[in-house]
């Protein structure tokens, strides 16, 4: 490029101004047309609410519920999903206060904005308090249930928390030893995001105290969050200057943690601090059980190995405090193992004690430090499901995770009780790793 010549290279300031305003133009076309499809994909579930509740009532088909639908429509001048998110409303049994959740009024009129030409007696019922109600929570049932991704689940809880004026929420999903996974976040900065993707399970951290002691904390400065975790504001450099830790509990059981953040200093009453936690309580542990598609890594990694016609086993690491690897959770099974269902979310030395002794814990321990891959053929019979004399046993490391496959052996190997050196070379993932 000829740094002296303005007419070569990059375009100059004359015609860079009506080019990018076509491209910006484009862009926030395509932009709200997305938009669009989402909130009508989005608010499709609410019309399928309504034609189930019909169904359910009236013992009338899909065709005749959806019938009375629009009949209604057009009877009260009120458009289809306004109607079915009413009829969700008033289906919703009036006194359960967990569907009372405490939408902001933008919110809700983005989602579904009131046809202003309803009849009279339409916009009566839909005032009605415990209608009102099952509105909201039809809503949030709706795009609870389209979220894929874990980011659209913190997006739409910054939504709802947007009357406290959060600017960045994360959302952590527990694991079977009490560490935490990230599996989305809103408005918080990726070089900040990269280092707390995995929280291991140590007290003196915030997310980790809010899960074990079932505890949110809500600090409205730096100084205050310095008060109970005196290491946490050494470690951690933010912009962020008021932050909070919110459990979320499904049922009886705590499966996650809820981050918020404040780019000011914020002053939480008795009345804020109880609406905050209020809102999490029912609305998080939908988004946390519809966020299936979290983890792209995940996601994957079953697909690849669905696609391998050996048992397999898939292995996530259970980090201690000082970072060394001393356990796994099986994460996953092969479907063609018969009890491998049975094993997931559990201890891999909690189910096969004797891998310590036979050195297998170890190996797997310098494999998810180390990465590569590592194999055996098995000599001595054991408990695990590979613990057949002559079977080959192949592990390697995926992203975060271990896969470990195994070969039975043939009959000849269980007999001469050793394993067959040609079988070393044929199909097994770790050995084509």
């Amino acid at each position: 490029m000829d740094a002296h010549n303005p007419s070569r290279g990059a375009p100059g300031p004359r015609d860079a101004g009506p080019r990018d305003a076509g491209l910006a133009d484009t862009v926030a076309a395509l932009r709200d047309e997305i938009r669009g499809l989402r909130s009508a994909a989005r608010m499709r579930a609410v019309i399928e609410q309504a034609k189930g509740v019909l169904v359910e009532r009236h013992r009338i088909s899909l065709d005749e519920a959806f019938d009375r639908l629009r009949t209604m429509s057009q009877e009260h001048n009120v458009r289809l999903v306004e109607v079915a998110a009413t009829v969700v409303g008033v289906a919703v049994p009036t006194g359960d206060d967990t569907l009372a959740i405490d939408l902001p009024e933008d919110v809700l009129r983005d989602r579904l904005p009131a046809s202003p030409a309803a009849s009279r007696s339409w916009r009566s019922l839909q005032e009605q308090p415990d209608v009102r109600a099952g509105v909201v929570a039809a809503v949030v049932d709706s795009m609870a249930g389209s979220t894929s991704h874990g980011d659209e689940a913190a997006h739409l809880l910054a939504e709802l928390l947007s009357p406290y004026a959060v600017s960045g929420v994360t959302l952590y999903r527990a694991s079977a030893d009490d560490s935490l996974r990230l599996i989305g976040q809103h408005g918080v900065p990726g070089d900040l995001i990269s280092s707390w993707r995995s929280i291991p399970p140590s007290r003196d951290i915030p997310y980790i105290a809010s899960l074990m002691d079932r505890r949110m904390f809500l600090w409205g400065t730096r100084e205050e969050r310095h008060r109970d975790f005196p290491g946490i504001t050494t470690s951690v450099r933010s912009r962020f200057v008021a932050t909070g830790t919110v459990p979320v509990v499904d049922g009886e059981t705590t499966v996650g943690v809820v981050g918020l953040m404040w780019d000011s200093e914020q002053s939480f009453d008795e009345a804020s601090r109880a609406a905050i936690q209020r809102t999490i309580e029912r609305v998080s542990p939908l988004l946390l059980r519809n966020a299936s598609a979290a983890d792209p890594e995940l996601d994957w990694l079953n697909t690849l190995l669905r696609l391998h016609l050996d048992p397999w086993l898939l292995l996530e690491t259970i980090p201690s405090a000082d970072g060394v690897v001393r356990d796994f959770v099986v994460q996953d099974a092969a479907p063609t193992v018969p009890e491998g269902q049975g094993w997931v979310g559990r201890r891999l030395l909690e189910l096969w004690p004797s891998l310590t002794s036979e050195g297998v814990s170890r190996a797997l321990a310098g494999l998810a430090q180390s990465g590569g891959s590592w194999s055996m053929t098995v000599a001595t019979p054991s408990d695990t499901p590979w613990g057949i004399p002559g079977s080959r046993v192949r592990a390697v490391r995926l992203g975060r995770r271990i896969a470990l496959v195994w070969r039975p052996g043939r009959l000849s190997d269980r007999r001469s009780g050793g394993g067959d050196e040609a079988d070393q070379g044929e199909g097994g993932l770790a050995s084509r790793a």
